[in-house]
């Protein structure tokens, strides 16, 4: 799997597209996506993968609010705000204007290495802000969330349970990996609790891009796997992968 190829360096290397590991539960969303929802929340709008799924989301007909520490000019989110996901200020703002039906939360920290160096940094924002997310939620009615989640739930699985399924045990060995992980056996209580519908996504190696959006992975290349190597191949520096004792042929991880 993609995580075990930063085994020495403990940056998270993440995969899309069809990879994707999903840990579901029913989410009303119709064949359309426009049956039975009209607006939706994005955390994370302005980034990569956020900026791709408001783009989708628009193009099926929905409305799209963007919530995100940067800037979004993106002419597909018809609302953005600026600011944490986590905020009581930010999110009375957008519940109070706009009907949401679904969250899709995406924003996070997500680096790996430094989730070992500062553990506080990242349940705060990771666990205890998307508490507050919620808690806004269903004051607000909003029962349909998504979660952007990780493979690093996995940790470094043995090598008699790869391929990793999603019945694959959970053993994360970051403190990134345990805050998501920590979100999932959160959201099944409140399934459980306050009926809450949601499914979480665990991602491996993301590439991919919309050159005539203007999308792609510009601000997080040096974490990511697939653009690594891309920028490797055309400027032709050496590209480096971490891990030579793996059970395998020549040593390194099997991956993609």
């Amino acid at each position: 799997p993609g995580m075990n190829a930063a085994r020495k360096k403990t940056t998270e290397y993440t995969h899309t597209n069809t990879d994707t590991n999903t840990h579901t539960h029913t989410l009303p969303l119709g064949s359309t996506h426009t049956d039975r929802m009209q607006t939706v929340l994005v955390t994370g709008g302005s980034g990569y993968i956020g900026s791709h799924t408001c783009f989708k989301l628009k193009e099926a007909g929905l409305t799209v609010v963007s919530v995100d520490l940067n800037e979004c000019k993106h002419p597909f989110v018809d609302e953005h705000f600026v600011g944490n996901f986590g905020d009581a200020g930010v999110l009375k703002s957008i519940f109070e204007k706009h009907n949401i039906e679904c969250v899709f939360h995406l924003a996070a920290w997500l680096d790996v290495g430094e989730s070992m160096k500062d553990c506080n940094k990242y349940y705060v924002n990771n666990v205890a802000n998307t508490l507050h997310l919620l808690a806004a939620m269903l004051d607000a009615g909003c029962t349909n969330f998504v979660l952007s989640s990780t493979c690093a739930t996995f940790g470094t699985p043995p090598q008699s349970e790869l391929p990793v399924t999603e019945a694959t045990s959970t053993r994360p060995d970051s403190v990134y990996g345990r805050s998501k992980l920590f979100l999932e056996m959160m959201l099944e209580d409140y399934k459980k609790i306050h009926g809450l519908n949601y499914v979480c996504l665990r991602y491996f190696n993301i590439a991919g891009a919309m050159p005539e959006h203007m999308l792609g992975d510009y601000g997080n290349c040096e974490l990511h796997l697939v653009p690594v190597v891309v920028n490797c191949a055309k400027s032709g520096k050496k590209f480096t992968m971490f891990g030579d004792d793996y059970n395998t042929r020549d040593g390194t991880c099997v991956g993609d």
